[in-house]
């Protein structure tokens, strides 16, 4: 009977312990509740640039935000965007507060450019309505405002059967030079009747990535491309542009505005792979350029520097989640960074 107490006596004093009564110094395993967990969310990253650190303790990250379809996301705040970091030491992404980190989300003043590159057909056919496709250009250079202070640089090229594009003006702040380069189209500025499309648009896709890979990554690219006809110089396969397009930095926005019934919009829909515009009179074409003008804005808008300052102070592979939240949807970037050095003092 003795030995059945001691026994009770013994598994009383262990539930007493495992509940807490006097085991405190026993370590016990806690799940975190502020753990970030990654869902699956409509807003998608790009990112432009490594992610960058500099003394004491600021990282900066450049990048451009879409949705799934591929629709810019512009105008967003720090309001917008929810900071996570994660260390080698810690299992778990856990939020950064504005009171733990200053952070900072804008346009890249310093270095980030918005080109758009204008390819216009002049081949025979449009002759006839040349006055009104210079007058809905202007419509689209005035509504862009290319100047040193909308960081917004625009080039014009044309091509007709050409092998060659034939530039009218590189990109370039000066919105006075380019409205009178529109100037010079005149009606016997072309000497090949014929169209050169799939070369116009692979050389105007090269020119978008280079200028992308020669400004590293911090200047946005839209391509607007206008024609009224088919492919009929044969100099280009037609595989070769659509792979031109498609193989580009996924950053490069690419417009087609297609006039008339005797384009091909199969072509014009995968060279336009950000938005195709089919129209089927003349007098639609500059409402058309304004309103292809509003989505080269929403695309330059839509590039992103965010600057914060950590507080982690050590450690050369530690994580950071940028999440993105406008609405009901959300997206996430992440990144590894090294922190070997990292101090107090960090500012904006």
């Amino acid at each position: 009977m003795k030995l059945f107490s001691y026994i009770a006596l013994a598994l009383a004093l262990a539930v007493l312990t495992a509940c807490g009564g006097k085991g405190e110094d026993m370590p016990t395993e806690v799940q975190s509740d502020d753990c970030w967990r990654r869902t699956d969310g409509r807003l998608v990253f790009t990112q432009l640039s490594e992610t960058q650190t500099s003394a004491p303790s600021k990282i900066s990250i450049r990048f451009k935000l879409d949705d799934r379809d591929g629709q810019p996301i512009p105008g967003l705040t720090e309001a917008n965007f929810n900071i996570y970091e994660q260390t080698q030491s810690n299992s778990c992404l856990q939020p950064i507060s504005e009171f733990e980190a200053l952070r900072s989300i804008q346009r890249e003043q310093r270095s980030f450019i918005q080109h758009t590159l204008i390819l216009l057909d002049l081949s025979g056919s449009v002759i006839t309505f040349q006055e009104e496709l210079k007058a809905a250009t202007r419509t689209l250079i005035n509504e862009i405002d290319p100047t040193e202070s909308s960081l917004n640089k625009i080039g014009v090229w044309w091509f007709d059967g050409a092998a060659d594009l034939h530039e009218l003006i590189a990109p370039t702040f000066n919105k006075e030079s380019i409205l009178e380069s529109i100037d010079k189209i005149k009606t016997d500025l072309s000497k090949d009747n014929s169209t050169n499309l799939y070369g116009a648009v692979t050389s105007i896709a090269q020119k978008a990535n280079m200028i992308m890979e020669a400004n590293s990554g911090v200047s946005g690219v839209s391509v607007v491309l206008f024609t009224d006809g088919k492919d009929r110089a044969n100099r280009v396969s037609k595989q070769n542009a659509y792979d031109a397009v498609n193989e580009s930095n996924s950053a490069i926005s690419f417009f087609t505005v297609g006039l008339g019934s005797e384009i091909n919009k199969n072509d014009l829909e995968q060279f336009g792979r950000d938005r195709f515009v089919n129209i089927s009179k003349v007098n639609e074409l500059s409402a058309t350029f304004q309103e292809i003008a509003s989505f080269v804005q929403a695309e330059s808008n839509s590039y992103y520097l965010l600057e914060y300052c950590s507080p982690i102070r050590n450690g050369a592979n530690n994580v950071l989640i940028v999440e993105a939240v406008q609405g009901d949807n959300k997206g996430y970037l992440e990144s590894n960074f090294d922190a070997t050095g990292f101090e107090g003092g960090c500012e904006l």
